[in-house]
């Protein structure tokens, strides 16, 4: 658990991190996400790398390359958003990170059959008060 705690705060530090980072660039437009991309490919090539891990085939890499796809497509409209100085990065960020937490949660109910708790509910009934009160705007 200790582990899992310590991956956690790193996405957190990273991921919560590099807007701000990206944001002190400027607008940058699509040229800065494709920096993003290509700069961000150096840990994990070197983690694939190192690891000596062959590539998936089959079907995983068809899900996985649909998966980039979402991703890249994402990456690009969040640079857009995380660098636009007309917006709260304080209210956008966290808004557009919790709509994703309510997509995955949401999947991970319907398509894989995870249970819907109480605890879980109100989990989701929070993160929807959060995103009612970091609107940008509010």
């Amino acid at each position: 658990m200790a582990r899992v705690l310590a991956y956690v705060a790193l996405v957190g530090v990273f991921w919560g991190g590099w807007p701000l980072v990206a944001r002190a660039a400027g607008p940058t437009g699509a040229t800065g996400t494709l920096v993003l991309v290509l700069v961000s490919l150096a840990p994990v090539a070197a983690l694939a790398f190192g690891s000596g891990i062959a590539l998936p085939g089959g079907a995983a890499l068809g899900w996985l390359a649909l998966a980039g796809l979402m991703n890249g497509a994402g990456l690009v409209v969040f640079h857009l958003l995380a660098t636009d100085r007309s917006i709260e990065v304080s209210a956008v960020v966290p808004a557009v990170d919790t709509a994703m937490l309510l997509v995955t949660a949401a999947g991970g109910i319907a398509l894989f059959g995870e249970a819907l708790t109480l605890q879980k509910g109100l989990g989701i009934a929070s993160l929807l008060l959060g995103i009612a009160l970091l609107r940008p705007g509010a």
